[in-house]
């Protein structure tokens, strides 16, 4: 099933799901006149898991506020829906409380699948190869900086560059880049992204807010968010860039497209940026 009609079967699943729901923590003194603006969440938005397999609903999970700190955000998840020991697709509700008690939502999907499905082969090599990795290129008492050179510097020297490439799905699309060893833009996010959560660093997809795609990410070292890009990209490393930085290497390009890093920069405003230039 493709990504786009896995999305569909979400909001279908889930509408009845997330309006109304009772129980969303609030907090004690809450004040809606001082904050009104509820906090951002992001999710996978598709999991797949064999039967029987224990769920990690919070792997790849982030949330912000625009005034609270990650820590003091409630998250509620609701897997009332959820049977791992059956076939299907289920809906998972995300909810994200800040302190002022404003509430954010996210609809995820959880599929169990019988573990000789291709989906499951798939997700098992991929998972293996990238805890494989990963204990191969991170070391012991690496900084979160550290092993988030480590992971850009092995998916650049790993990954060759193929525009054929057509996956949009995750595990698919890192599964490319292990077996195949090349893909597009999309291919290096995935395999990234799952390096990144691996070793347990704070990242989100971003995408470029015109016509021609491309896909890329933020990170979190410990210091705010920064771009972090592994697809190759001419005459620049696209790794710890502030906003500044990466419009200043669009703005340089020899091909005019100065919208290279063109995003939407109000969807991901409550992601505080970096400033501390690491080139």
């Amino acid at each position: 099933m493709k990504m786009n009609s896995l999305i569909t079967k979400i909001s279908s699943i889930m509408l009845a799901a997330v309006v109304g729901s009772t129980n969303i923590p609030t907090y004690a003194g809450q004040n809606q006149n001082i904050d009104n603006t509820p906090p951002s969440i992001v999710i996978e938005s598709v999991k797949t898991y064999a039967l029987g397999d224990a769920i990690s609903y919070r792997k790849g999970l982030v949330v912000a506020d625009n005034i609270d700190a990650p820590e003091d955000i409630i998250i509620t998840i609701d897997s009332s829906q959820v049977n791992n020991k059956k076939v299907g697709d289920y809906a998972v509700a995300y909810y994200a409380t800040d302190k002022a008690g404003n509430v954010s939502s996210a609809v995820g999907l959880i599929c169990i699948r019988d573990e000789t499905s291709d989906e499951i082969k798939t997700k098992q090599y991929v998972d293996g190869e990238v805890k494989k990795i990963i204990t191969k290129i991170i070391k012991q008492n690496m900084t979160d900086k550290e092993k988030a050179k480590a992971i850009f510097d092995y998916v650049k020297s790993s990954v060759r560059w193929d525009g054929s490439a057509t996956d949009r799905e995750l595990y698919p699309a890192a599964y490319r880049a292990l077996k195949k060893k090349n893909g597009d833009c999309y291919t290096y996010y995935a395999i990234t992204k799952l390096l990144l959560d691996e070793a347990k660093i704070k990242n989100i997809m971003v995408t470029r807010d015109t016509e021609r795609e491309h896909y890329w990410s933020l990170v979190d070292v410990g210091d705010g968010w920064y771009h972090y890009d592994t697809t190759p990209t001419t005459g620049a490393n696209v790794f710890l860039y502030t906003d500044a930085e990466v419009q200043a290497y669009a703005e340089s390009r020899k091909d005019g497209r100065s919208d290279y890093y063109k995003f939407d920069k109000e969807k991901y405003k409550d992601y505080p940026r970096g400033t501390v230039t690491y080139k």
